[in-house]
């Protein structure tokens, strides 16, 4: 999906245009499979559906960020890129953690900005096992486990990453 994306719109662009535009659209499929999931009540639903869609539906996306990843540290417009799609990211988290909080569905202690940092860097782990061939199955057992434990009641710790 991506790559024909680019395709059409490569008319014209330099590297760096691409490599943004692959950003870009890598963090809008991650945020609109996020979103889907959250319609779901169940917490282990919402896991479900996200786990299915970006850990199978988008392996090759996985890739492609990584490889971009990469590249930012030598790029300083492709890492303010990264960085600007990240939060992005942690304030679509941050916001759906609070709403769930507020309506009973969470119960862990954990700050909303930490607990959404701590899902996005499960899910780039997962990512990383996904492209390395792991079994998915797995995969997909640990993702569910990690977000339960996560956002249960056991976690009464009151910790916040710094944010920048």
């Amino acid at each position: 999906v991506v790559a024909v994306s680019l395709k059409k719109k490569k008319q014209n662009k330099n590297k760096k245009e691409l490599l943004n535009e692959i950003v870009q659209s890598y963090h809008a499929m991650f945020r609109e499979v996020l979103k889907a999931s959250f319609e779901k009540q169940n917490t282990s639903e919402i896991a479900e559906k996200a786990s299915r869609a970006l850990f199978q539906k988008y392996r090759f996306h996985h890739e492609m960020l990584f490889e971009v990843i990469a590249i930012a540290g030598h790029d300083p417009e492709i890492k303010q890129s990264l960085k600007l799609e990240y939060e992005k990211d942690t304030k679509l988290l941050e916001e759906f953690i609070i709403k769930q909080r507020e309506m009973g569905y969470f119960k862990t202690k954990i700050e909303p900005n930490t607990l959404a940092q701590l899902n996005i860097a499960l899910y780039l782990g997962m990512a990383m096992k996904v492209i390395m061939g792991d079994d998915s199955a797995e995969i997909q057992r640990i993702w569910s486990n990690a977000i339960e434990a996560m956002i249960s009641p056991g976690n009464n710790n009151k910790t916040q990453l710094p944010t920048s």
